[in-house]
């Protein structure tokens, strides 16, 4: 019995390893941010942010605001691995003739994944932190956490919390 366990875990350990290494091998180091990531806003409404694998070099995603019966779309966003390099490229309906602005990852400590662009108006950097569920039993929480940051190059700017949605 022991060794039928054994050998089902293993074959499930190489399943799924063949599975990250076909389906994402390149964008491997972002799957974790796959899902929908919840954030309540004090003003009243959600926004969500919903991220989904697609082909090997990418992960794209939208952001999504949720008032009442409204809903409206803030952005398209995209996670790249193009030339050896990862790119966060963000399009915004109503900002920058709707073209898309392209961030370049320049930092990784750990899970805390910063990319920049010095020449774009606002903002200039894009600071994402994920927390897992392992990490925060000191928050009293029940998921994964999500710091999203928008800065410009002296520091000055906006976080965003989110939850992963079950």
């Amino acid at each position: 019995m022991k060794k039928s366990v054994l050998s089902f875990c293993i074959l499930c350990i190489t399943i799924s390893g063949f599975f990250l290494s076909s389906c994402g091998a390149k964008i491997a180091p972002f799957l974790w941010l796959s899902g929908t990531w919840e954030m309540y806003r004090s003003a009243g409404g959600t926004r969500l942010e919903i991220w989904t694998p697609y082909k090997d070099e990418s992960i794209v995603g939208r952001g999504l605001m949720f008032n009442d019966k409204d809903t409206t779309m803030l952005e398209q966003i995209q996670l790249v691995y193009r030339d050896k390099e990862f790119y966060y490229i963000a399009t915004v309906p109503d900002q920058n003739n709707g073209n898309p602005i392209e961030f370049k990852l320049v930092k990784t400590e750990g899970t805390v994944y910063t990319f920049e662009n010095p020449n774009h108006d606002f903002p200039q950097r894009i600071i994402y932190t994920f927390k897992p569920l392992a990490e925060q039993v000191e928050n009293n929480t029940n998921a994964d956490s999500l710091l999203v940051r928008v800065e410009s190059l002296d520091g000055n700017g906006i976080d965003y919390g989110f939850s992963r949605k079950k």
